[in-house]
C-alpha cells in the first residue's frame, strides 16, 4: 500500500470510507460551512453513487443531447476495453506471438500508442 493510501485508511471495509470525513472537512473550510451538517458522518457507497449519479445527469445538462448518465459512461468504457483486447489479438496474431508474450515482453500497457 502506498503512503497516501495509508493516510486515508479506516476501519471500514469501503474504499472510499474517509470520503465522508474529507468532505466535512472541506465544507467546514469552504464558504459554505452549513454543509457540513448535510454530511453523514459514516460512509454509505449508496450516497456516494446517488451523488456521482445525479451530479453526471445534472452536468450532461449542459451538453447537446443533454442526458447522459453514468451507464453511458460504463458502457464506452466497456466498448474502449473490448476494443483495446480485440486491438492486441490482432497485433499479436499479426506479430505471430500469443497476446500474454507480447503484451509481458514486448508491449508496454502504459506506452502512448496503447492508451
Amino acid at each position: 500500500m502506498n503512503s497516501f493510501s495509508m493516510a486515508i485508511r479506516t476501519e471500514s471495509p469501503f474504499a472510499f470510507a474517509a470520503y465522508s470525513e474529507q468532505l466535512g472537512t472541506f465544507y467546514a473550510n469552504s464558504s459554505r460551512p452549513w454543509q457540513v451538517d448535510r454530511v453523514l458522518g459514516e460512509f454509505k457507497p449508496e450516497n456516494l453513487g446517488e451523488w456521482f449519479y445525479r451530479g453526471i445527469a445534472e452536468w450532461s445538462k449542459s451538453l447537446p443531447g443533454g442526458a447522459a448518465c453514468v451507464h453511458v459512461f460504463r458502457k464506452t468504457t466497456l466498448q474502449h476495453a473490448r476494443s483495446g483486447e480485440d486491438v492486441n489479438r490482432l497485433v499479436a496474431a499479426y506479430g505471430r506471438l500469443g497476446e500474454d508474450v507480447m503484451l509481458g515482453n514486448n508491449v508496454d500497457e502504459e506506452d502512448e500508442e496503447m492508451r
